[in-house]
């Protein structure tokens, strides 16, 4: 079991490092939308998930997927007080959201929150409450690609910082249970490690444009993910459904990519 969990770990630093590290560069070469696209692909939350079914039982990871939804809303909250703060310290833009997603998560964790059907409507309200100020009080143009200078170290160090920050939200996840499991599956880590890098280098529009669409992409096909396992694990080799849950996801998102481009006005 610890094995495994090492495992585990070692795959999410790898696998989180290399996400967010290419989601960096793709929009930095190629504009906002196309990083937004690729950073919103379940990448942590299909490790975590296949891990949990892989080393203790598919029903289990099925059962962490009932807090997921509604953390989603949350992460939209996340991604809107950091586009909102951001305008005016980078410190606190990213303090005050990790502190927002920290409370709250631990509250819902505090009550033993599993509730696939309320997880649901609850992230619609915060999705809903979210969009409409992205898309009525907020004005953000979409940002083409840049010219960067890229060097060994430099996409190493990238590597190693987005790495690290998903890695740390798997280990704490360690012994907790399949809620707090399900819950740190979907801390905003590639999200936290997108917008340290982008800010710091390309500055507060071009990461606050990256981040609006990433919200506008990411947080309906991680649902779907996370339904989808909750529903097929169970009954199905967890392996098939995780390919067919993938596939999903990646079609709402594309989807999603196409949907957003209305409001990046």
């Amino acid at each position: 079991m610890l094995d495994n969990f090492f495992l585990k770990a070692i795959i999410s630093f790898f696998v989180g490092g290399f996400w967010a590290t290419l989601s960096t560069i793709i929009a930095e070469k190629y504009g906002t939308r196309l990083g937004a696209l690729i950073t919103s692909l379940p990448s942590t939350l299909v490790v975590t998930l296949f891990f949990i079914a892989f080393t203790q039982t598919p029903e289990i990871a099925a059962e962490a997927t009932a807090i997921i939804p509604v953390i989603m809303g949350i992460n939209g909250l996340f991604i809107l007080t950091y586009v909102i703060l951001s305008k005016k310290n980078f410190y606190s833009a990213i303090i005050f959201p990790v502190l927002l997603w920290v409370l709250s998560v631990s509250f819902l964790i505090y009550i033993n929150f599993n509730n696939l059907l309320l997880s649901i409507l609850l992230f619609i309200v915060l999705f809903s409450f979210t969009f409409y100020i992205f898309t009525t009080k907020i004005k953000l143009q979409p940002c083409a690609g840049r010219n960067v200078k890229y060097t060994p170290l430099k996409i190493l160090f990238r590597g190693i910082l987005c790495g690290f920050i998903v890695c740390l939200g798997v280990v704490l996840g360690k012994f907790a249970g399949p809620l707090v499991g399900g819950s740190l599956s979907i801390f905003p880590a590639v999200f936290l490690s997108t917008i340290i890098i982008i800010h710091t280098e390309q500055g507060n529009s071009f990461s606050a444009s990256l981040m609006r669409t990433v919200f506008l992409i990411s947080s309906v096909n991680m649902v779907v993910y996370a339904i989808l396992v909750n529903f097929l694990y169970p009954i199905m080799n967890y392996m098939l459904a995780t390919v067919i849950c993938y596939c999903a996801s990646v079609a709402v998102a594309l989807l999603f990519y196409k949907f957003s481009r209305r409001f990046e006005k």
